[in-house]
C-alpha cells in the first residue's frame, strides 16, 4: 500500500481508531497485525520472507545473549550475516550477477532473465535493520530482545517498513513498547508531518517530474543547458520524492508515541560532497558508517586508506539501491569526491594547517554550495539511468555545449527548483515546531486550509510510486 494512493489515509485513521480502544498490555500485537495487514495487501508471500528474518534474528539474538565462546558467537553472526545477505542477493542481485558473469565467460548473448526475481517489497531496508540488531547485540551495545512480538513489530512497523528509515532496536523497540494512544498533540505534529509529505509527493515532486522527465530521458533532443537544468532538477525530485515519504512515515509513527530519526537534513545547502553524504539518507549512510566503515578504518590515516575507505563504502551506498552498474558508479563517483575533500585535508593537516568546520551559514557559502549540488546532481544522472550506455550518452551530449535553450521551460524549472530549494529550508529546520507556535491560532489555521485546499486542487493526477518503493 502506497502512502500516496487513496487506501492509504483511511486505513491509518482506522489503525488510529481501533488503537483507541485496545488494552495497554495488548497495544504492541495490535500495531504488529496492522503493520503485516499493511504489508500483505499487495503480495501476500512478502510476508513468509519477512517473517522469517524475524524469527531467524529474534533466535540468533537470544542465542548470541546466552553464547560465551568467541567461536560459537561468531559462527551466530555468521548465519544471520548469510542468512539474511544471501536472501538480499538472491532476490536483488541474482539477475545481474548471473548476466556478467555470462559477460565473462563470452556469452553475452545468453539470456539471464531465468534469474530474475520478483523483489519483496521493502526488503533492502528490514535486512539492514535486522542485521544492526544481531550486530549491535554481538558487540554488547544491546541486550537480545527477548520479546518475539516487540521484535517483529521493530521489523515490520508499517510507517517506515516499506523504505525506512532504517532503525535501530535500541532506539526504536522501547517506544514501540510503551505505545500510547493518540493524544491532540501528537496528532498535530504526526498530522502537518503527513500533510506536509504529502504536499512535497503529490504537488511538487511528481509534478516536477513529469514536466523535467522528457527532457532527462531524450537527451539527444537537448542543448546542454537544458539537460543540466534536467539533472538538477531529477536531483531534486528524488530529494523531494524520498524526503515526503520520511515525513508521511515519521508522521504516521507520531501518531502512536513513535519518534522516528531524521533522514534528510538539509541537503542542498551542503557545501561539500562528505557534507552532502552525511546529510542525505541519514540512516542509511550512518548504517554503513557504523557496521562497515569503522571496522576499516583501524590504523593509520593515510591517503591510500581514506580512499579505499570512502570509495568501499560510497559504493555499498550505491548498490544497495539497485543491481545495476550504474548505482555501482553513482557510489563510487560520489567515493572518489569525497575522497579527493578528504586527501586535501589530510595533507594540509600534515603541513600544520587545522581545517574547522564553520556551524553557521553565510553568502560566501554560496558558491561551495553551488557547485557541491552541480557535482552531487551530476552523479544523480547515473541514478536515474536505464543503462550504463543511457549514462555515457547523457553525458557526452551534456559535454558537447550544444547551446540549444527553450527559454520557457528553463525558466519554469528555475521557478520550480527555487520553490523547492525553499521547501527544503522550511521543512527540515529543528525550529519547526517553534516557528509553528509563534503564528497564533489564526496563522495556523489559514496555512492548514491552504495546505489542505493545493492537496485538492493542485495534486497529480495520477501519482508515481515513491521512488525508494522499487529498493
Amino acid at each position: 500500500m502506497s502512502f500516496a494512493s487513496l487506501e492509504f489515509l483511511p486505513y491509518l485513521a482506522l489503525v488510529v481508531g481501533l488503537f483507541l480502544f485496545v488494552p495497554a498490555r495488548l497495544r504492541t500485537l495490535a500495531l504488529l497485525v496492522a503493520s503485516y495487514a499493511f504489508y500483505l495487501w499487495a503480495e501476500p508471500w512478502h510476508g513468509l520472507l519477512l517473517a522469517g528474518s524475524t524469527l531467524l534474528d529474534f533466535v540468533v539474538g537470544g542465542a548470541l545473549g546466552r553464547a560465551r565462546g568467541a567461536t560459537a558467537r561468531k559462527a551466530l553472526l555468521g548465519i544471520s550475516l548469510a542468512a539474511n545477505l544471501g536472501a538480499l542477493v538472491l532476490f536483488k542481485y541474482s539477475e545481474f550477477f548471473v548476466e556478467n558473469w555470462y559477460a565473462i565467460t563470452g556469452d553475452a548473448s545468453r539470456d539471464a532473465s531465468w534469474a530474475r526475481l520478483a523483489l519483496p517489497l521493502g526488503i533492502s531496508f528490514y535486512t539492514f535493520q535486522t542485521l544492526a540488531y544481531v550486530i549491535d547485540v554481538y558487540r554488547g551495545a544491546i541486550a537480545p530482545s527477548r520479546d518475539i512480538v516487540s521484535f517483529a513489530l521493530y521489523v515490520s512497523f508499517f510507517p517506515q517498513l516499506i523504505a525506512g528509515p532504517i532503525e535501530r532496536a535500541g532506539h526504536l523497540i522501547p517506544q514501540l513498547e510503551r505505545a500510547s494512544p493518540v493524544d491532540a498533540a501528537r496528532l498535530d505534529v504526526g498530522g502537518r508531518l503527513i500533510v506536509w509529505g504529502l504536499l512535497k509527493k503529490l504537488v511538487m515532486a511528481d509534478h516536477l517530474a513529469a514536466v523535467v522527465r522528457p527532457v532527462f530521458d531524450a537527451p539527444t533532443d537537448h542543448g546542454s543547458l537544458e539537460l543540466l537544468l534536467a539533472g538538477v532538477a531529477m536531483n531534486a525530485v528524488l530529494y523531494l520524492d524520498f524526503s515526503a515519504y520520511t515525513d508521511i512515515a515519521r508522521g504516521a509513527a507520531r501518531l502512536f508515541g513513535v519518534d522516528l530519526v531524521l533522514n534528510f537534513r538539509r541537503p542542498f545547502v551542503s557545501r561539500s560532497p562528505a557534507e552532502f553524504a552525511a546529510r542525505w539518507h541519514m540512516s542509511l549512510f550512518r548504517w554503513i558508517a557504523d557496521y562497515v566503515y569503522s571496522p576499516l578504518s583501524g590504523g593509520p590515516l593515510t591517503h591510500w586508506r581514506l580512499w579505499r575507505n570512502n570509495c568501499l563504502t560510497m559504493t555499498l551506498f550505491g548498490f544497495w539501491h539497485g543491481a545495476s552498474w550504474t548505482f555501482l558508479l553513482w557510489g563510487l563517483g560520489s567515493g572518489a569526491a569525497i575522497s579527493v575533500q578528504h586527501s586535501l585535508r589530510l595533507a594540509r593537516a600534515r603541513r600544520g594547517v587545522v581545517t574547522r568546520e564553520r556551524a553557521g551559514w553565510s553568502a560566501r557559502d554560496l558558491l561551495p554550495c553551488l557547485g557541491t549540488t552541480l557535482l552531487t546532481s551530476g552523479f544523480v544522472v547515473f541514478f536515474f539511468s536505464p543503462d550504463l550506455r543511457f549514462g555515457l550518452d547523457w553525458y557526452a551530449r551534456l559535454l558537447s555545449f550544444d547551446g540549444r535553450v527553450d527559454a520557457a521551460w528553463s525558466l519554469g524549472v528555475l521557478a520550480a527548483l527555487a520553490v523547492g530549494f525553499a521547501a527544503q529550508l522550511v521543512g527540515e529546520t529543528r525550529d519547526l515546531d517553534a516557528a509553528w507556535r509563534r503564528v497564533g491560532a489564526g496563522g495556523r489555521l489559514a496555512l492548514w486550509a491552504a495546505a489542505l485546499a493545493a492537496l485538492v486542487l493542485l495534486r497529480v493526477p495520477d501519482p508515481a510510486d515513491f521512488i525508494y518503493f522499487r529498493f
